[in-house]
């Protein structure tokens, strides 16, 4: 018969020194995902959603304080959609050029790039309000993605470059801080919201008068509701 013999009782700490020991690897990797977990809940629990989003294409950069002049003039012309107390405008300014041939493979590379991020943005992003060079605005126009005017105005507005754009120079926004570094032959515009999986009729409707809203304040240079 086989004797048995029992096993020696292991003190709290060398409990814990046997588990590490053992388990060392699975304890880290458990760590880092509960990490990771807590933070996207964090991020997410104290994202606020913006009150309006501008997309600007153009084939100079914007440099960074143009930007946020930007943000902080149309700050001063936009509601607080969202009702939680304060206003907040996202931008993106991408750098595109319409003739890849004068650029060397690296630039060329990187424009390609560039242009994917401004194909998912304009297909699926959250940017409706669209300040562009001509020759993307003309690209959008052409292809349905923009809300004619007629849809957002009484009449048509003098400073229209046709159905579907303003000529930024002719609008009292060129005339704002951030704004009038950009170049007046810059189209204003209005994208169509992008179609979200999730999203009630009643919730579209809704962020489609608030975006028409949105793009009369920017049109006008101040807040219209």
């Amino acid at each position: 018969m086989e004797e048995k013999y029992p096993c020696p009782k292991m003190t709290p700490k060398q409990w814990i020194a046997n588990v590490w020991y053992y388990h060392k690897w699975m304890i880290l990797f458990g760590v880092i995902v509960i990490a990771f977990i807590s933070i996207c809940v964090v991020q997410f629990a104290s994202k606020s959603e913006a009150d309006a989003g501008i997309l600007i294409v153009s084939g100079t950069p914007l440099k960074d304080s143009d930007c946020a002049a930007i943000v902080s003039s149309s700050e001063k012309i936009v509601a607080d959609l969202n009702g939680d107390g304060e206003v907040s405008v996202l931008i993106n300014a991408i750098t595109l050029y319409s003739d890849l041939n004068k650029l060397d493979q690296l630039e060329r590379d990187q424009a390609q790039e560039d242009y994917r991020q401004y194909s998912n943005e304009i297909l699926s992003g959250d940017l409706c309000i669209l300040i562009l060079d001509e020759y993307f605005y003309r690209e959008l126009a052409d292809n349905g993605n923009l809300v004619n005017l007629q849809g957002i105005f009484d009449e048509m507005p003098k400073a229209a470059f046709d159905y579907y754009g303003l000529r930024l120079g002719e609008t009292p926004l060129y005339q704002m801080e951030g704004f009038s570094k950009l170049s007046p032959d810059m189209v204003l515009c209005l994208k169509h919201t992008p179609v979200v999986s999730g999203m009630s009729d009643q919730q579209r409707t809704e962020l489609d008068i608030n975006n028409v809203d949105t793009f009369r304040s920017f049109y006008l240079g101040e807040i219209t509701h």
